[in-house]
């Protein structure tokens, strides 16, 4: 903070905000002005600007590797004109990837993890199938509906950053396993951790994840009222211990 307010200084601080979110900041009259003054669009990409994201990194000395002839036509097709289909296709690249034959990005592959739209959602399904128990996948649904920030309707839902803290529960043992639970999918790249300051945070990885993960979408509609009693509850906590310690 101080870098970013020091006259001259060289710091340049970037903050993005997706445009279905754009009417909150403009509810305040100072930060209203100061956006409104210091702000830029970030237009749809082009189905140009799409290739160039498959195939400029694919180029790259480090990384050489090729496609199967008809492999970028269908991953242009899958996601032409669709807000918010840059991180399923930067996640199915990284399939791609990694299930390469030599250096060679193939439709097989491509077909196994089920299309852009797939390639996410079957991913996570593996890794939630592949938990040890029936306890540590009971606990995977109270785990990933922490993590979610609930709006009026899906489109609204977005991910949210808890504290990992929130994972100690009053029993120890399932404490563990929500802890083990976590780990499984951080290691998937499905969550991921943070320090903030002298805070450990955790987050899903992918806000595409809340859509196009089934199982993940029906335990929000299932749940969506208790996850907003739960973010009271939480705030409420939040404010209690900031008065027990002023």
């Amino acid at each position: 903070m101080n870098a970013a307010t020091e006259p001259r200084g060289s710091a340049i601080i970037l903050l993005t905000l997706r445009a279905d979110f754009y009417d909150c900041p403009m509810n305040d009259p100072a930060l209203g002005k100061l956006l409104e003054g210091h702000s830029r669009s970030v237009l749809p990409m082009t189905l140009q600007d799409l290739r160039d994201v498959i195939e400029k990194p694919a180029a790259l000395p480090d990384v050489r590797v090729q496609f199967e002839d008809g492999l970028i036509g269908d991953l242009l097709y899958e996601v032409r004109s669709q807000a918010g289909a840059l991180p399923l296709l930067q996640f199915t690249l990284a399939q791609l990837f990694d299930k390469r034959t030599n250096d060679l990005l193939t439709l097989k592959a491509y077909r196994e993890l089920g299309g852009v739209h797939g390639a996410l959602s079957k991913h996570a399904e593996a890794v939630y199938e592949g938990l040890p128990s029936d306890q540590h996948r009971l606990l995977a649904r109270a785990l990933f509906l922490r993590l979610i920030e609930p709006g009026m309707t899906e489109q609204d839902t977005t991910r949210r950053r808890a504290a990992l803290d929130e994972l100690n529960l009053a029993d120890s043992a399932q404490s563990q396993v929500l802890n083990q639970t976590a780990n499984v999918f951080v290691n998937a790249r499905l969550l991921v951790t943070d320090q903030i300051e002298d805070i450990e945070t955790i987050e899903v990885s992918h806000e595409a994840l809340i859509r196009e993960w089934g199982r993940l979408s029906r335990w929000l509609r299932d749940a969506r009222e208790d996850v907003r009693v739960q973010k009271k509850i939480n705030a409420d906590v939040s404010d209690w211990a900031r008065q027990k310690q002023s």
